[in-house]
């Protein structure tokens, strides 16, 4: 039974150099398995017996989601139900002091109310030997305390108690998301996007969103739609969903640049300038996305919409050539929105839009009106990130900061970049007062499974809630226990080694073409292959599938199988290579042979 405070950072030392970002400084202190890591840890004497047929859950309330998700956790941890309270001597309290007598006077009796500092979604969780509360002022959170508690249940499951320990919590920045880009990939079930939800809401996300080019079924234009697409009932059934676990789902649709799958449908092609991005001249352009948003706002509940905007690369180039030559490309890709912008309003909604070309073109931030909400995003590790912010927050507008899980196109994603860019980018947006923080999972590419991105939104969560800008060399420890109940942590292991592939040349930093590379070559050419990097690749893969079969993973042990199919499509690309030189090399053998052979028998024929 380990009553001491917490588990000792294992090995932690050995993964330090990996990830440690831009010369950032290291805090090796032992760290509580919460992700995303408390802002107050107080750690007493004692601990909680975890003794089912000694402890009953008391809701304080109806809160029965919060309640029925712990009472699974503690069954599976402590091997079996929670007692009645008739019969238990200790109590485990949820509940809002506020709104209830009896559980305030108890909450006042152990010095942990009020306080001031947690606001609507912190809370403060207590575990003394003879009891734990969890307390808050709003119901979400309650709902985070909770989950803070199945963490700790989950890193504790082989100690039979729970150390003791006072958390006083609440997040650094209003929204915390997370977008999945569902169009230029696999479009998820709704089966599964339920499952981000519930996944989500355990590391207190409380933003979800879906890029969609051309993947939502609409009446007015379904004709656009590919037959799996997510229709607007379904939407509407997931913001419903989403909204019992305290997270908000904001509604997506690209609105001028990345039109080309729209575009390629005969019916909409008059609309498009170049292909890639609809025309914002044509009268016709508006109407559509009338259409679209009248049908899309109301199925989503996040008090603002999306419309997208990046990357406008063809304007000035087709119908709106005339417009810009006169008025100036900014003075243009302005009027768009600014006609966007009036649509939404009409529908009780804010404007979301990307800054990038707000970035190029500073005037556009004179033009458009202060409501609109601006995403400011980039991918790699910088720096600074202050750059991409400062220009919005002094023009006035509120700003949503994006890094991202980079996996266009790749067999996984880079999980160093991954690392450096949201460190970075979240403590430059707690720095300049920013409304929240999205983590852009980007799926490009048929290999990209969002499986293989929950150790990048992990992180993601983690740092909008709690920001640091050094290095916190606990995060894979509290990841592994908390979240997926792995004291010996063997995805994290496992991702560290299939990071070094990204330093070898023939993985091509693990994107996706390497499967199409030929392995033969063309009649007359020569394919030349380094067979020591290959078998490097082989090598960093035996001891990521090492570590995977090692894992103890008490949740989601499921995301054991993506890697392992990882290390599995490496092993085999490398070892095909290998196959094709040894063949080759027992072609030529044959070949000589061959003509060896010709020329006896023609002497022998001469004599």
């Amino acid at each position: 039974m380990n009553c001491t405070g917490v588990r000792p950072v294992l090995q932690i030392a050995l993964f330090l150099s990996l990830f440690a970002g831009c010369g950032a400084a290291a805090d090796t202190a032992p760290s509580i398995p919460v992700v995303p890591l408390p802002q107050e840890v107080e750690w007493r004497q004692g601990c909680f017996v975890l003794d089912p047929s000694d402890i009953a859950i008391d809701g304080a309330g109806e809160f029965d989601l919060p309640v029925n998700e712990l009472r699974r956790v503690f069954e599976m941890v402590s091997g079996g139900p929670p007692a009645d309270e008739e019969r238990a001597g200790r109590i485990i309290y949820l509940g809002l002091p506020e709104r209830d007598p009896d559980f305030l006077k108890i909450c006042r009796g152990r010095g942990i109310w009020p306080d001031s500092r947690i606001g609507a979604e912190g809370y403060v969780l207590l575990i003394e030997e003879d009891l734990i509360l969890v307390a808050a002022k709003e119901s979400a959170g309650l709902y985070y305390g909770t989950q803070t508690l199945k963490q700790l249940l989950r890193a504790h499951r082989g100690d039979g108690a729970l150390p003791a320990v006072r958390i006083a919590d609440w997040p650094a920045f209003q929204y915390r998301g997370v977008m999945d880009d569902i169009s230029r990939g696999p479009i998820p079930t709704m089966d599964f996007m339920k499952q981000q939800v519930r996944r989500l809401a355990e590391m207190k996300v409380n933003l979800l969103m879906y890029y969609i080019e051309h993947v939502v079924a609409t009446r007015s234009h379904g004709d656009f739609a590919p037959p799996d697409a997510v229709s607007i009932e379904e939407w509407r059934e997931l913001a419903h969903y989403a909204r019992r676990y305290h997270i908000q789902l904001a509604g997506n649709f690209q609105s001028f640049g990345h039109f080309e799958k729209i575009l390629a449908h005969p019916r909409y092609q008059h609309l498009g300038e170049r292909g890639r991005m609809l025309s914002p001249v044509l009268p016709e352009s508006l109407e559509f996305l009338r259409d679209i948003y009248t049908e899309m706002v109301p199925a989503f509940s996040a008090p603002f919409f999306c419309v997208n905007g990046d990357e406008v690369y063809d304007l000035g180039l087709g119908a709106s050539r005339e417009q810009v030559e006169k008025l100036g490309a900014a003075k243009v890709y302005a009027e768009h929105f600014l006609r966007l912008h009036g649509v939404l309003k009409d529908l009780g909604v804010r404007m979301m839009m990307w800054g990038d070309m707000a970035l190029k073109y500073p005037e556009i931030l004179e033009i458009l009106p202060k409501d609109i909400i601006f995403g400011t995003w980039h991918y790699g590790p910088l720096d600074s990130y202050g750059h991409l912010i400062e220009p919005f927050v002094r023009a006035g507008f509120e700003v949503i900061i994006s890094p991202g899980v980079l996996n266009s196109h790749r067999i996984m994603p880079d999980y160093r970049q991954t690392i450096a860019n949201i460190r970075g980018f979240a403590a430059a947006g707690a720095t300049q007062g920013v409304l929240g923080l999205m983590n852009d999972v980007w799926d490009d590419g048929g290999s990209a499974l969002f499986s293989r991105d929950w150790y990048g939104v992990a992180f993601g969560a983690d740092q909008s809630w709690n920001p640091s800008p050094t290095v916190d060399v606990s995060f894979d420890e509290r990841f592994e226990a908390g979240v997926n109940g792995d004291p010996k942590m063997g995805l994290s292991r496992a991702i560290r080694h299939l990071a070094n592939l990204i330093d070898l040349s023939p993985t091509d930093r693990m994107n996706e073409i390497v499967l199409w590379d030929a392995i033969v070559p063309e009649q007359g050419s020569i394919l030349r292959l380094s067979l020591e990097d290959w078998d490097r690749v082989i090598e960093h893969c035996k001891a990521a599938r090492q570590a995977l079969d090692e894992a103890d993973t008490f949740v989601y042990s499921g995301d054991l199988e993506y890697f392992r199919f990882t290390t599995d499509l490496y092993t085999h690309l490398g070892r095909s290579r290998r196959a094709m030189l040894e063949a080759a090399r027992a072609y030529r053998e044959a070949v000589s042979n061959q003509d060896t052979r010709a020329k006896l028998s023609k002497a022998i024929e001469l004599i």
